[in-house]
């Protein structure tokens, strides 16, 4: 396997990580291929469908894997269930502006390019929230999107977290 291929790989699979997804993909392309335009912008299209391909994998398994997970009751398995609640517990906390906003608070939760939001996160609050299927696939996408455009504006120093400061003064 060549170098650029397995890169791109690694790339595709920070993308598809819980709480990196393109957060991390995107400068980590920007880091391999430094002076290699075309490799790097090849990297940013696979982050940005590997983080995409998250919410309908998501919201196509949630259901089923959550329905065996709170059944297992000993060893490892039961420790997962437990670590699955606390996270439930923890997005439950998050989920007011998915509720007072919609699919657009959604979008917007998805693309806040902060751990604990992003692709994995919407698509369990799509699940706990019941939302139709089709539209939260739509609202995570536009989501990654988005998170995906401004993590690459502070890649390229256009937007940075000292600019950031400076207009919250």
């Amino acid at each position: 396997m060549s170098g650029d291929l397995v890169n791109l790989l690694l790339v595709a699979v920070v993308a598809f990580l819980p709480t990196i997804e393109v957060r991390g993909a995107i400068p980590m392309a920007y880091v391999v291929y430094h002076g290699n335009t075309a490799g790097f912008w090849l990297g940013v299209v696979i982050a940005i469908v590997a983080n995409i391909a998250i919410g309908p994998v998501a919201l196509a398994l949630l259901s089923s894997v959550e329905r065996w997970l709170l059944r297992q009751e000993g060893g490892v398995l039961a420790c997962l269930r437990n670590t699955y609640l606390g996270i439930i517990q923890r997005v439950e906390r998050r989920k007011g502006v998915v509720e007072r906003w919609g699919y657009v608070g959604l979008t917007l939760f998805v693309a806040i390019p902060l751990p604990g939001s992003g692709a994995w996160t919407g698509a369990l609050l799509a699940h706990l929230l019941r939302l139709e299927r089709r539209k939260a696939i739509a609202s995570i996408t536009a989501g990654v999107m988005l998170a995906s455009i401004l993590v690459l504006l502070g890649v390229e120093g256009v937007i940075t977290l000292a600019g950031i400061a400076e207009l919250l003064k």
